[in-house]
């Protein structure tokens, strides 16, 4: 049995060794924000309906610095939300342009989605594409904000082809 493991781990070892570049590399790259500096562009709407308060076109400019420098640049947001301030319950959306400082006239265009959780703070998707010289390139985004008014954000960028 021990010479059947060993065997196993040698012709693993020697596929992995043999296989061509191509299948050696990855073409889902994970990315994550490590810091951002936010700026009121415009307020937007915000009105109130018995619990219900909607927010229509708040925007926002945040500088951010990602893991990556295929993501890292300035953004600009466009946010929504329809939340009942009783229960907490209700639903972000919005859509975002950012640019992408290392590679000049690249940009990622978003769409996001997210639920308001019970006891504060959001939990969403983002979907991007990228425009440019990253044409083809997909950015996949995972948002979790704490009642805190703190947030994660990361996800994975996606090769062209992919």
């Amino acid at each position: 049995m021990k010479r059947l493991g060993i065997a196993l781990a040698a012709g693993g070892l020697l596929v992995a060794l043999s296989a061509p570049p191509a299948a050696a590399t990855t073409t889902r790259i994970p990315v994550y924000e490590i810091s951002g500096v936010t700026t009121v562009v415009d307020p937007g709407t915000w009105t109130q309906h018995r619990d219900v308060q909607k927010v229509r076109g708040l925007t926002l400019h945040v500088d951010e610095v990602w893991s990556n420098d295929l993501i890292s640049g300035p953004a600009d947001e466009t946010i929504n939300w329809d939340q009942n301030l009783v229960t907490g319950r209700g639903w972000m959306w919005g859509t975002e342009v950012h640019h992408v400082t290392a590679v000049p006239g690249a940009t990622w265009r978003c769409a996001f989605a997210a639920k308001f959780l019970d006891g504060g703070g959001y939990a969403g998707k983002g979907a991007c594409d990228g425009t440019g010289p990253l044409r083809g390139w997909k950015w996949r985004v995972d948002l979790l904000g704490a009642p805190d008014g703190s947030s994660t954000v990361g996800g994975y960028i996606f090769k062209p082809g992919h």
